[in-house]
């Protein structure tokens, strides 16, 4: 269905695109796109494809209630989107990565996350990123 696209990137957006659709309802299936889209990413060698990969597969292993296995591939998506270079997306994986580690119990590190996702989200003027920190910190400090 999707193999018309032009590009390899095209179609790495199109599967993370769908895989972020099916979570919800399909998360096998969610997997399952994201997999193939960290596949093809690494052939390419691009990192920030490599990253979104690693996010979306995070996302399905946090709906999966998964932590230990949302934790590792939002920490290799960080690293990912930090080898990019993209300061935008990275404020996702701070405070995606910051709300598992809270949720896993560690506060400090959870902290630590938020604090730095905070400020890469108000440098990248990314006021939704802002907000999802901001609400991190609160639920630390409640």
């Amino acid at each position: 269905m999707l193999r018309g696209l032009d590009s390899t990137s095209d179609l790495v957006l199109a599967l993370l695109l769908l895989a972020f659709v099916k979570i919800s309802d399909n998360p096998q299936q969610a997997f399952t796109l994201a997999d193939e889209s960290l596949r093809l990413s690494r052939r390419e060698g691009d990192p920030w494809f490599i990253a979104e990969a690693l996010l979306a597969l995070g996302e399905v292993a946090r709906w999966q209630h998964d932590d230990v296995q949302a934790e590792t591939w939002y920490d290799e998506s960080l690293s990912m989107f930090r080898r990019a270079g993209d300061k935008l997306v990275s404020a996702a994986a701070l405070q995606n990565l910051g709300h598992t580690v809270l949720h896993r119990g560690d506060l400090g590190r959870a902290s630590d996350l938020f604090l730095e996702g905070l400020r890469v989200s108000q440098a990248s003027r990314s006021s939704i990123h802002v907000g999802y920190c901001l609400a991190g910190l609160a639920g630390i400090a409640a």
